[in-house]
């Protein structure tokens, strides 16, 4: 795991929350959303973005799709070559949410303070690959709009002046027009 963010060794009560069980729960419930949000991106971003036209994207949305978050990756780990790194991001991003949703509770004793603390640890050091992995991916949406024309102005106002859409474009928009630019 890499270093993040914040300073590790991590030590509870340091944080926002002088209860490590509010905190870990805050961190979890954080985390499930983040999931969330990034499953429906990915989903939207294999049947829309990468669709082989316009009437197969129409069908794929209106079609409930039960793919996994991991066939999706594979969707996407197909068409999406924007650095180097970007497929080891997927890889431990899926490994992370695989490990979360499913072993989470077993792999750490969280009646115990020192399983607390490393479950913490755990969502605070798999954070950089979930939030590479999300902003990659909002910034292949937005490309794909403006390549159709389907961006709505005032929410593109709106996201640049109170959201991060001058950070995505920045940093990430450079990489993911070249997909765009291969597929025309």
């Amino acid at each position: 795991m890499r270093k993040t963010r914040r300073t590790l060794p991590y030590e509870l009560g340091l944080d926002y929350y002088p209860d490590p069980r509010e905190e870990l729960f805050s961190e979890i419930g954080c985390r499930l959303i983040l999931l969330q949000d990034l499953e429906y991106i990915i989903g939207f971003t294999a049947k829309v973005v990468f669709a082989k036209n316009e009437i197969e994207a129409k069908k794929a949305i209106l079609n409930e799709d039960p793919k996994t978050l991991g066939q999706l990756l594979t969707i996407l780990r197909k068409n999406v070559k924007i650095e180097e790194n970007f497929d080891e991001n997927l890889k431990r991003t899926l490994k992370a949410r695989n490990l979360f949703v499913h072993k989470f509770s077993i792999m750490f004793d969280l009646h115990a303070e020192d399983g607390i603390r490393n479950a913490i640890r755990f969502l605070s050091e798999t954070m950089d690959d979930l939030e590479e992995v999300t902003n990659v991916m909002k910034t292949l949406g937005i490309s794909f709009g403006k390549t159709q024309g389907t961006i709505d102005p005032q929410l593109e106002s709106n996201w640049r002046e109170y959201g991060d859409l001058n950070h995505l474009e920045k940093r990430y928009a450079p990489a993911v027009s070249k997909i765009f630019k291969k597929q025309s």
